[in-house]
């Protein structure tokens, strides 16, 4: 009898201490000690995931030996192995994430003109840097470096200056344009032709010529409208046409 009543003690005491493998704890930051809410805290060993809450605080099962990883938006994600005692209670703590952000002097600063000369001046090379997961291309100076006057220095990527002011990237911006209207010219061009117009009106040479600038239909409406619309218009402004081309 003693010896089964020793045996279910110790069965007892087993489940005890496996229910009781858990590591209670709170996430706090680092630098100001305020508790962190909302704090992802896994269990890497075991697959669990809990939340810190809005003391900070989290309970998860994890006995000594398992890996635990806290994370949270804006700070590093730290991992810790677990060790004998962590069931009554652990603080940790989170660092923010550092950014180091490139050095930028600022001194006297030029004159637009003399600006828009500088920036027209640096000779632009493209290079590129990888972020984990995403691919962010950039244009800057073989140096890297825009110095303006002598006062005003500038580390890391510039394109846009130099777009906002460069006259090649002005004409490529242009010759884009061009190209993108290219299909509503060929559609307005089979619809609005010089004949058309001069068979529907009986014009001819300069008048014609002088009719169809004082019509100023654009590319737009003609590639869009249905040619007996454009007919019906242009047919309106004939007569004061006529009446002024005569005068």
């Amino acid at each position: 009898m003693k010896e089964l009543l020793f045996i279910l003690s110790l069965i007892g005491s087993i489940t005890l201490f496996s229910q009781d493998e858990s590591v209670r704890g709170v996430v706090k930051d680092s630098a100001s000690l305020d508790p962190m809410i909302a704090a992802h805290v896994l269990n890497r060993n075991k697959g669990l995931v809990t939340y810190t809450n809005s003391d900070g605080e989290f309970k998860i099962p994890a006995p000594v030996g398992d890996t635990l990883v806290i994370s949270n938006v804006g700070y590093q994600t730290l991992a810790w192995i677990v060790e004998k005692g962590w069931d009554q209670g652990k603080v940790f703590l989170l660092p923010t994430s550092t950014i180091y952000l490139d050095e930028v002097v600022v001194g006297k600063l030029p004159t637009y003109t003399r600006f828009k000369e500088q920036v027209m001046n640096v000779q632009v090379a493209d290079s590129s840097y990888v972020v984990p997961g995403v691919i962010i291309t950039e244009t800057e100076s073989p140096d890297g470096i825009l110095s303006l006057n002598g006062g005003l220095t500038i580390k890391g990527p510039f394109s846009r200056l130099y777009n906002a002011f460069s006259k090649k990237a002005k004409e490529k911006k242009k010759f884009k344009k061009i190209l993108s209207k290219k299909p509503l010219h060929d559609k307005a061009n089979l619809k609005f032709t010089r004949s058309w117009v001069s068979q529907t009106t009986k014009l001819t040479g300069d008048t014609l010529t002088s009719f169809i600038e004082y019509c100023n239909f654009s590319v737009e409406y003609i590639a869009e409208m249905p040619r007996y619309i454009i007919y019906e218009d242009m047919m309106a402004l004939l007569p004061e046409f006529l009446s002024e081309y005569e005068d």
